[in-house]
């Protein structure tokens, strides 16, 4: 990569730091490129690219991109497996910088149901529309996670916490999710199939 206007950085306080940047690194070997240092490793990517460091007590990540969609994916990468690795103790961080107050989920679009129609008796298509749907055009296969909040209740939206992660809705507010494969655009009318 060879832009890098996004570079936000977090320090995370950990018993072990080298040992577990030895571990992120050869679990992302299978999803990227992986260089291991003498106090970390960097893992590259087609969303970014992420430095790991053992500095004493702590871990410092540092994340590059070139956008917020893809910078999103390398922070949640990184942070998500993080807690999945330390599991309950995995200690309160931020990322720095102004990327690293990024709240919103980048690539997250709120969408209205067209209408639905059955394919097969176990495939159902469903039309969504709403903002710009030029982002879905080009994938083939692309799949996509469609939320649905609970009937008769206000949605709310997953957000990102302050570490990366994901914060999902719980409770009364649980969104049902399911993924759809994207197998028309029409940029015209505004819809997705």
């Amino acid at each position: 990569m060879t832009e890098t206007p996004l570079v936000p950085e977090a320090r995370v306080p950990l018993a072990d730091p080298l040992a577990m940047a030895r571990k992120l690194c050869t679990h992302f070997v299978e999803h990227g490129t992986v260089t291991h240092t003498d106090r970390g490793g960097v893992i590259e990517s087609r969303f970014g690219r992420a430095v790991l460091r053992a500095e004493g007590a702590h871990l410092h990540l540092r994340a590059e991109a070139v956008d917020d969609a893809t910078l999103y994916v390398v922070r949640n990468a990184l942070a998500e497996h993080l807690a999945m690795f330390v599991g309950d103790g995995l200690p309160s961080f931020t990322w720095s910088g102004e990327a690293g107050a990024q709240r919103a989920i980048p690539f997250f679009r709120e969408m209205r149901v067209l209408g639905t129609r059955q394919v097969t008796p176990r495939m159902r298509r469903v039309t969504l529309a709403g903002g710009d749907v030029a982002a879905f055009e080009g994938g083939d296969g692309l799949h996509v996670r469609l939320l649905i909040p609970p009937k008769d209740r206000a949605p709310v939206w997953p957000s990102a916490a302050p570490d990366g992660r994901t914060l999902w809705p719980k409770g009364e507010d649980a969104l049902i999710r399911r993924v759809y494969t994207v197998r028309r655009v029409d940029r015209a009318a505004g819809s997705i199939d």
